[in-house]
């Protein structure tokens, strides 16, 4: 489950500067033996600027961003009995392709950021803690 808010200025020529803060939540019980439950929630604030294609005589008005920012991770997992928390905060990186059309938008992002996590085994692993979204929304 996500939700967010984006906020974008446009500028003159197509080029609007943007923040954006999104949250994501995944929890799960689980019937395997060694993890009884698990919950993540995954928070990506970033900032980011946008450049859309003002020249096309078409409604829809296409637009790709970059951006950068901090991605918050928050993540308890119960495993045979025992309690284990996964707290990060790392500097993430954004990806934005969309389309507007007067006031409706629909885009697809991609955010990266790499998270260090101590395994359940004693050993450290990274782990890429973005993905993919598709979003859709008014703008005013």
């Amino acid at each position: 489950m996500g939700y967010g808010v984006d906020v974008i200025a446009r500028i003159r020529g197509g080029v609007g500067l943007g923040l954006s803060i999104q949250q994501y939540k995944a929890f799960a019980e689980l019937s395997t033996e060694e993890i009884l439950e698990s919950n993540i929630s995954i928070v990506p604030v970033m900032i980011s600027m946008q450049i859309e294609d003002t020249k096309l005589k078409s409604d829809f008005k296409p637009y790709f961003g970059i951006g950068i920012g901090l991605v918050i991770i928050d993540g308890k997992y119960n495993i045979t009995g025992k309690n284990f928390t996964i707290s990060d905060t790392n500097i993430g990186f954004a990806s934005t392709f969309g389309v507007r059309a007067e006031h409706v938008f629909m885009e697809f992002k991609v955010t990266q950021v790499r998270i260090r996590m101590s395994s359940f085994s004693g050993r450290d692993n990274d782990f890429n803690a973005g993905g993919v979204s598709i979003c859709a929304g008014l703008s005013f």
